[in-house]
């Protein structure tokens, strides 16, 4: 698989291309059913076997990923847009940070360089995100980029978690507010810079797809 080279926003956070030694740390991700991890509808486990299936259909299905790299490195999280469609022009986003780098501004960072990649490099015009209404810690983030979301609807007790259930908010952020407000902003500059006040350097990030997933190790 090709060296892809790693968008580094000023805070030390950076987005880099999944690779297959992160796999290992992507399955403990999947499997802590304390969180309802991306692209999976419940909180369950799953053998190693069945996380290769799962991760090459996702690989299949994404038009973009990254892992989000912690200013020391370290990765912290995944992040990854849904194909838009031929006659659409926006993608669904999913972002996942892991909960001992939560509240450090990393989720942010990331997800601002990605929608500046895919707003830009990808040419799209608009970014949609569904968030659950137990997760706080994602409602903060859509407080952070409140100045430039728009509320899409409210799916009403669309979600059940523990017995209970919970809406589902979904948001819109489009690429001319995007880059009037927030790339003007001072979250902006403190957290990614000055850099990347014009369209980044084209970098395809992907999930790796390797002709022979056995090939991936996990365990």
């Amino acid at each position: 698989m090709n060296q892809i080279a790693t968008l580094s926003a000023k805070c030390g956070v950076a987005l880099g291309p999944v690779l297959p030694e992160h796999l290992p740390l992507m399955f403990r991700w999947r499997n802590s059913i304390t969180e309802l991890f991306l692209w999976n509808g419940e909180r369950n486990f799953i053998d190693p076997e069945g996380f290769k299936s799962e991760l090459q259909a996702l690989s299949e299905r994404v038009m973009d990923s990254a892992i989000i790299l912690a200013p020391d490195g370290i990765p912290a999280g995944f992040i990854y847009a849904e194909p838009k469609g031929i006659y659409r022009t926006g993608t669904s986003v999913g972002l996942y940070v892991a909960p001992e780098y939560r509240r450090r501004e990393i989720a942010a960072a990331g997800f601002g360089l990605f929608a500046n990649h895919l707003f830009f490099d990808h040419n799209l015009g608009k970014i949609k995100v569904a968030v659950a209404e137990w997760n706080l810690g994602s409602m903060g983030l859509v407080t952070r980029f409140s100045d430039v979301l728009h509320s899409e609807g409210t799916m009403e007790s669309e979600l059940l978690l523990d017995g209970k259930t919970w809406n589902l908010h979904n948001f819109a952020i489009f690429r001319e507010d995007f880059q009037k407000k927030i790339k003007k902003s001072a979250l902006w500059k403190r957290l990614i810079g000055q850099e990347y006040d014009d369209a980044v350097e084209k970098t395809p990030y992907s999930l790796p797809r390797q002709a022979n997933r056995d090939n991936w190790s996990i365990t």
